[in-house]
This record gives structure tokens, sequence and C-alpha cells, in this order.
């Protein structure tokens, strides 16, 4: 299983080699680093304990092997990708607002937040709202998050006119069997309307 995404803060002189592609992974990837070394004819070197630098291609390439990582890269750089925890969203969001105003982290914290949309909501719950109001404004995730809050509004506005709309169909259809004089029991069973409420309709 891999996760991809593509993110880069702007380099000043738009030269290629300002962008490193990084494949973020949870544990070795023996096959691949075979393929790279022996079937494409890269040079694969550990530079750290997890980071391994790929020389040779068109652009700098690394494998991030994201459980070997040490030191404070390690909260950035192991992190990356789908299903970190709670605790590291929390270190995270710390961390960033810690950081120097204009710290180009705009594209990390919002990969970072729609892979692990439940555990950034989770640090939220815990946490003072005037915090994430400063870490929204200061990344650019605020337009982000309103407009996912106004698509779930929306989606939950849509989903209970929908049942308001069947429960009214029901109650309509419910109201014509009867005219015809079909027994109330029959009616509820058809609709499934309670028969106390078919009793009542006239």
């Amino acid at each position: 299983m891999a996760y991809a995404y593509l993110y880069c803060t702007p380099p000043d002189n738009n030269d290629i080699q300002d962008l490193t592609v990084t494949f973020v992974t949870s544990r070795e990837p023996v096959t691949v680093k075979t393929f790279l070394r022996d079937g494409c004819g890269y040079r694969l070197t550990e530079t750290s304990p997890g980071i391994t630098l790929i020389e040779g291609a068109m652009f700098p390439m690394q494998i991030l092997e994201r459980g070997r990582l040490e030191g404070k890269e390690a909260l950035w750089l192991a992190n990356l990708g789908r299903g970190i925890s709670v605790s590291a969203m929390r270190s995270i969001v710390e961390e960033t607002l810690r950081l120097p105003k204009g710290a180009p982290v705009q594209a990390y914290i919002k990969m970072l937040a729609k892979a692990n949309i439940g555990q950034l909501a989770e640090v939220m719950k815990m946490s003072d709202t005037a915090v994430f109001d400063e870490l929204f404004r200061e990344t650019g995730l605020a337009q982000l998050w309103e407009a996912r809050g106004e698509a779930r509004g929306e989606a939950r506005g849509e989903a209970r006119g929908e049942a308001r709309g069947k429960a009214e169909n029901s109650m309509e259809i419910a109201r014509k069997l009867k005219a015809l004089g079909i027994a109330d029991a029959d009616i509820a069973s058809a609709t499934g309307i309670a028969l106390s409420v078919i009793s009542e309709l006239r």
C-alpha cells in the first residue's frame, strides 16, 4: 500500500533541483531499492538513519523510512502520510506555531491535514480554539476547513430534507390508502408508519 501526495514550497529560482521527490514508507522497501539500484543504475546512499538519498535521476529523490528516523527531523518527516497518532498531530501543531512567521510549512500542513483529518479533529477538540485559528490563518487552512464544513453541512441538510420528504410522502400515501378503506394494520405494514399514527389519520 502506498500513499502519494505532491507538495512543494515554490523555489526562488524555479530550478528543478530545488524539488525533491520523497518516497515515504513505514518499513524498508527492499524491492524498490533493488530496482532503483540494479534496474535503473541509481546510487543509493543512507545519509542518516531512515533517510536514503537516490542519486542519478533527473531530479533529487529520497526514501524516508518513518520508523527509523531520529532527532528533531523525525517529528516532521516521520509523520508524513496517513495514520499518524493524535499525539504526533498535537506536537506538529505546537511546533508549527513556534516557527517564525512566514515559515514555508503551508503545503506540508495542508497535506498532513488532508491525510489525517480525524486526528486533526481530535486535537481540535482537546485544544484552545484560538490556537487553531492562528494555525489555520498562518498556513492557509482556514479556507480548506471552512469549505469542508460547508460541504458537510450541505450534505447533512440534503439528507434531512430527503428524509423529511420521504416521511411526508409516506404520510400522503397512508392518507390515500386509508381513504380507500384499507385496514390500518396493512397501511402500517406497507408504509412503515406506526399503527398509532395511522389510527389518527383522517
